[in-house]
């Protein structure tokens, strides 16, 4: 598509993305797709500022379809108005047709969303709908958004007061829900896929708390990049995390670096990281578990590497969508994702803490601490799992770990490194159900052979070739 010259008018409302107004349209549009000019400082405002400076502008409707990402905010109406001109600017517009218009969509057909959560600017309710990036935050706007989409208004489905603390879908029943589970989702591989997909809404939210907590814990400065400066990419990458029974239970978004150009000697030295053998997981669930009849807690420790500090000068771009000031860089302070030596980095952050905290590690294996001959823990990256005597002993050194990171308690462990751990009685089972199930569910569209003997690979792949030319018929 040819590029058109524009005016930065200012900051999208809704979207990551700008107000551009291009001036040979006359047109004021929301898009993401801008270069700016570095060498040029931008409209002269004493130009011809006494002959043009009153002008109209004509709200008109705009798609926000999932194939639609830049969007026609405004239109101007007609030519500029001279300010010595007597006839005084008209600010009337066309009112929607009354709400008894029977090509008015029903409100309660719109799959609408209620949010509690955290954006960049601070904590608030907002709505959303299923399937789309669009986040309403007052009355006002839902009240515009229906009528540019010609939907009839009810305003008694939405509550902004802040003493109902739940997100929730408005109009899903029970057996929507069910089937929204049964869907697989879609995973994005970039940011842009992720704002157009039909999960639109909640990888959104996801990348918010990511940005969120990196601006808590300082992970970066916005700097001038000096001249001759190397300065990382990174991207989002994104991911479903489940549950045991192998269901959907939230988005996740990561920002990682693209560590990939790094080399050793100027940005790091030492990458090494050790974690915990599963042997040595196994033999503890045996001994302390199902000998001893200790208890035991997982932990996991959110956004873990964002803890460690960086002891190298590294610079980023700002994340995707997520720039503010256009010609300033990321000075990272902290162990992004996707570095070489954010894994050690963590490592030794977390070692330090323990030891810190009177924990004694065990010289003849990696990753196990004990604590008052009472407590073990374990750890793998950012995984941990605490074996304690007793339950006040769990408690207790939870208790220190919570005092110096942002714990998630999972309660018994259930899975971890994909190994599923199920208790019946006084048995411990270890398995890959929910992996097993999924591997057959992926391929069992092929319809393999189940056959007692061997046969060639000749034989199975021409079958395999027979019937997907029979399924494309």
């Amino acid at each position: 598509m040819r590029p058109k010259l524009g005016i930065m008018m200012g900051y999208a409302l809704h979207t990551k993305g700008y107000w551009i107004w291009l001036r040979d349209e006359n047109k004021l549009i929301e898009t993401i797709n801008v270069r700016f000019d570095e060498n040029t400082k931008g409209v002269d405002a004493s130009q011809n500022s006494n002959q043009y400076t009153k002008f109209n502008f004509t709200i008109s409707n705009y798609s926000d379809d999932e194939g639609d990402f830049d969007t026609v905010m405004y239109s101007l109406s007609g030519r500029l108005i001279p300010e010595t001109s007597s006839e005084p600017p008209s600010t009337s517009r066309e009112e929607p047709s009354a709400s008894t218009d029977s090509s008015l969509v029903p409100c309660s057909e719109i799959k609408w969303i209620r949010k509690i959560g955290r954006e960049v600017t601070g904590a608030g309710i907002f709505y959303g709908i299923e399937g789309k990036a669009t986040r309403l935050k007052s009355f006002n706007e839902i009240e515009r958004y229906c009528r540019e989409h010609k939907i009839h208004l009810d305003k008694n489905l939405y509550d902004f007061r802040g003493k109902n603390t739940k997100s929730e879908k408005l109009t899903d029943s029970a057996e929507g829900q069910q089937e929204a589970n049964v869907v697989e989702v879609k995973i994005p591989t970039c940011y842009q896929q992720a704002i157009i997909s039909r999960e639109a809404f909640e990888w959104c939210d996801a990348m918010d708390r990511e940005i969120n907590v990196m601006i808590e814990r300082k992970v970066w400065d916005l700097v001038d990049p000096p001249e001759n400066a190397k300065v990382l990419g990174n991207l989002w990458v994104y991911t479903l995390k489940r549950d045991e029974n192998n269901r959907a239970v939230r988005f996740k978004a990561r920002l990682v670096a693209q560590g990939n150009t790094q080399l050793k000697g100027e940005y790091f030295d030492e990458v090494f990281s050790p974690v915990v053998n599963f042997s040595i997981v196994r033999l503890f669930f045996s001994i302390c578990v199902r000998l001893w009849k200790w208890t035991h807690i997982q932990v996991d420790i959110n956004n873990a590497y964002l803890y460690a500090n960086l002891d190298a000068t590294v610079y980023m771009r700002q994340p995707t969508g997520y720039e503010r000031e256009p010609h300033k860089v990321c000075l990272l302070r902290k162990a992004i994702y996707g570095l070489h030596q954010s894994g050690r980095q963590w490592f030794l952050e977390l070692e330090n803490m323990l030891i810190k905290l009177k924990f004694k590690r065990l010289d003849w294996c990696n990753c196990v601490y004990t604590f008052k001959d009472n407590v073990i823990l374990l750890f793998y990256v950012d995984d941990i799992i605490v074996f304690g005597k007793e339950i006040q002993n769990v408690d207790f050194v939870l208790n220190l770990l919570q005092d110096n990171f942002d714990l998630k308690v999972l309660g018994r462990t259930k899975k971890l490194l994909g190994i599923e751990f199920e208790e019946q009685g006084n048995d411990l089972f270890m398995h890959q159900k929910s992996y097993i199930e999924r591997v057959c569910r992926t391929y069992e569209k092929y319809k393999f052979p189940v056959i007692s003997l061997p046969i060639s690979k000749v034989k199975f792949f021409l079958n395999l070739i027979h019937l997907r030319l029979a399924s494309n018929c």
